[in-house]
């Protein structure tokens, strides 16, 4: 099920930091990788919002860290929001 932006349960969960629902979700055999219809994947949105518990459980389950929407990387999202994350994207 997903939202008006394609926003699955896995992009819900990351952007909000629930890591319980984001880890049951990735052994459920959720897709790290999967885009909403603006092309942002849960590791963006968990960067943006600074969720680094969130980003190692994406990246240990193989979530690309140089995927690019409109050019930016999840990297550049925590840079931008000041997140103490980017040193685990780097």
């Amino acid at each position: 099920c997903n939202t008006c932006d394609d926003q699955t349960a896995l992009h819900i969960a990351s952007r909000l930091g629930k890591p319980d629902i984001v880890q049951q979700l990735l052994s459920n055999g959720a897709c790290p990788d999967s885009t909403t219809s603006s092309g942002y994947t849960p590791l963006h949105l968990a960067a943006r919002e600074g969720h680094r518990d969130i980003a190692a459980a994406l990246l240990d389950q193989g979530a690309g860290q140089g995927v690019t929407t409109k050019g930016i990387t999840p990297l550049h999202l925590a840079a931008q929001e000041g997140s103490a994350l980017r040193s685990g994207l780097t």
